[in-house]
């Protein structure tokens, strides 16, 4: 490892990786972003990729950042969640950006159905927000149960809350499983065919 040579106007608050590609949180509040610009990722209305940083336009007092393959997420002062980049795994809509669309969204728009989040997190093909009330809320691709909605199907859009999951304090999430923390106890749902439930004889 290098040290990189970066000027950004403000520190850094955090960095997250896509798939060939790099966001920045600054301080204040602004999202910049380089690398591959396939699926629309930079939020500048283009798919023109890049070798230096930029801030993605029409974005401040983000607070949060959540990054999948190329699905960006940001959390706004006011409890909702602006998304870009992919809408699609490839063959069908997915709804990562929780529209019934396969159409790339080439510039930040507010994800439907998410008021009040605290926090957000990506999967695969998923966004996911805790809710201020301790409720979850998630959207996108179902077909292992990510959604959490008790239903396995293609995509489920807007953002619906998860059943069974009540006073959640912190969510975590990676491919295709998700979990929720409440009161010192940990839901999980989503694929599990490799343990991630604690029980490899369910795939969901």
């Amino acid at each position: 490892p290098a040290q990189l040579s970066l000027a950004f106007p403000s520190p850094i608050r955090s960095l997250s990786a896509g798939n060939g590609f790099s966001i920045a949180l600054l301080d204040d509040g602004t999202v910049w972003a380089i690398g591959d610009n396939s699926y629309g990722v930079f939020g500048d209305g283009t798919q023109n990729s890049r070798q230096s940083w930029a801030p993605v336009p029409g974005l401040s007092g983000v607070t949060q950042i959540a990054v999948s393959s190329a699905t960006v997420y940001a959390l706004l002062p006011d409890g909702t969640v602006s998304a870009w980049g992919n809408n699609s795994d490839g063959y069908a809509i997915s709804g990562q950006l929780g529209t019934n669309s396969a159409v790339l969204g080439l510039t930040p728009t507010t994800v439907p159905g998410v008021t009040g989040a605290t926090q957000i997190a990506a999967g695969s093909n998923n966004g996911y927000a805790l809710l201020a009330n301790g409720e979850v809320r998630a959207w996108g691709k179902n077909h292992l149960g990510q959604i959490g909605n008790g239903l396995v199907n293609d995509n489920v859009n807007p953002a619906t809350t998860v059943l069974e999951v009540t006073g959640a304090t912190q969510i975590a999430v990676t491919r295709d499983t998700a979990y929720a923390l409440v009161s010192g106890t940990v839901y999980g749902w989503g694929y599990g065919g490799e343990g991630q439930l604690t029980d490899i004889t369910s795939d969901w």
